[in-house]
């Protein structure tokens, strides 16, 4: 989700800065940060035409044409957002034709124009799925911060109607194999590995519980991702023996389904707090490396405090995902 743009010269300087999706009221340091990020990089955009940059707190995307340069800034990774970019810029060119860098600088009625006209490009084009929910997630994450202090202003949701109905799965079943395995694929990132590969192992209720994690996960991505679809992984949750596993999964699969239903899988988490942290603790076991990955994302600062520590240097993708979560949280 863009949260800022910015017009700069190929050379690095600004033209015009916008502000686009105002979310967590915290926005003076946000093109500071950016520049910063920039101006590390100058010389190799200038060789290079770097097209991503990822920094601390933002993930920034260029596009380049003649003498202009433009950056999207999100709070949260989107592969859209290069073409979106591009988009963008093709839509600013056709405004400043007949202007160089320099002569923008100080017209500020070409500035104002160029930021209405950025801010047109973007509205016409809606977020991912995935976008949302991790803002979703870090608007739960830092929701204590919020309270009694501003009010977002999120309107409406609406979803289109979707009827679910159980889906045979032919799967050729190995037997009760050990899905550590897959559970430090599902962790490192590699949803797609997770999602193919414990099928295969079934006769495992923790294999179902990561199969249907997975899955889910992977609905959340761009169409490209061709995840499994939703009616196959509701046949999967049905099965699944363990009950609250069912639920958790249940509740995060009605996210897609349903609107004002986000919340649901939080407070399930927040009922059994307890019972999910001494499951966790169990981590070199199947069972507690499964409910590990069950458990997250989610702002419950304990839940990230027991596996911060039992992670360690592993699974740079979940570790990536926790230190983000920290940094709302602070």
């Amino acid at each position: 989700m863009v949260i800022g743009c910015m017009l700069l010269s190929i050379g690095g300087v600004p033209i015009v800065t916008s502000i686009v999706t105002n979310v967590f009221g915290d926005m003076e340091s946000l093109f500071a940060g950016a520049m910063s990020a920039i101006n590390s990089v100058i010389s190799e955009v200038m060789k290079t035409r770097v097209r991503y940059v990822r920094t601390e707190r933002y993930y920034l995307y260029f596009s380049y044409s003649g003498e202009f340069m433009l950056v999207l800034i999100s709070e949260v990774e989107d592969p859209r957002l290069n073409q979106l970019a591009d988009a963008v810029l093709s839509e600013v060119l056709k405004v400043v034709k007949d202007y160089d860098p320099s002569s923008l600088m100080y017209n500020l009625e070409m500035q104002k124009l160029i930021e209405n006209v950025i801010k047109d490009s973007l509205t016409k084009h809606l977020p991912s799925i995935s976008s949302v929910t991790k803002v979703a997630d870090m608007l739960i994450a830092s929701a204590e911060s919020f309270r009694g202090s501003m009010k977002l202003g999120l309107g409406k949701i609406i979803f289109l109607p979707e009827e679910l109905k159980a889906e045979k799965i032919d799967v050729k079943v190995k037997g009760e194999e050990d899905v550590k395995e897959l559970v430090n694929s599902f962790l490192d990132g590699d949803f797609e590995r997770a999602a193919s590969e414990t099928p295969a192992l079934f006769k495992s209720d923790l294999a179902r519980i990561l199969y249907a994690k997975a899955a889910l996960k992977m609905n959340s991505f761009p169409p490209d991702a061709k995840a499994p679809p939703l009616s196959r992984v509701y046949s999967v949750i049905m099965s699944v023996e363990d009950s609250l596993a069912r639920k958790l999964l249940m509740a995060e699969l009605r996210r897609f389904l349903e609107a004002g239903t986000y919340y649901e899988r939080e407070k399930l988490i927040d009922e059994n707090l307890f019972e999910l942290i001494e499951k966790i603790k169990a981590v070199h076991s199947d069972a507690g490396a499964v409910y590990m990955a069950l458990a997250l994302p989610t702002g419950r600062r304990e839940i990230i405090e027991v596996v911060e520590p039992l992670i360690g240097e592993k699974h740079q993708h979940v570790r990536h995902a926790l230190k983000a979560t920290l940094s709302i949280l602070k």
